[in-house]
């Protein structure tokens, strides 16, 4: 059975906007491209404040390597990193 991790970001209505075209345009398919499958992203269907991304490993060591080598990448930090800090506020992260 796969891991999930899902995490739930708060932003206000202007800044979804513009996270969703860093999501969509770097962001998605920089993870892709790391071999992490992106099974969902976008606005919370339960509050229109917040962003969604959810992810799915195989167990929770892959979950944990895979994260940490994706942020700690040159591609990440030298890419959509740059432009989402200003953006989020706040973050919860969960293993399902």
């Amino acid at each position: 059975m796969k891991q999930w991790s899902s995490c739930y970001i708060p932003l206000s209505r202007e800044q979804e906007r513009d996270y969703h075209k860093i999501m969509m345009e770097q962001s998605v398919p920089l993870h892709r491209a790391a071999g992490i499958d992106i099974v969902s992203f976008g606005n919370s269907l339960d509050d229109p404040d917040a962003y969604c991304l959810i992810r799915a490993f195989e167990d929770l060591p892959q979950l944990k390597n895979a994260q940490m080598d994706f942020y700690s990448s040159e591609e990440w930090r030298s890419g959509p990193r740059q432009s989402i800090p200003g953006v989020i506020t706040g973050l919860g992260n969960d293993a399902i």
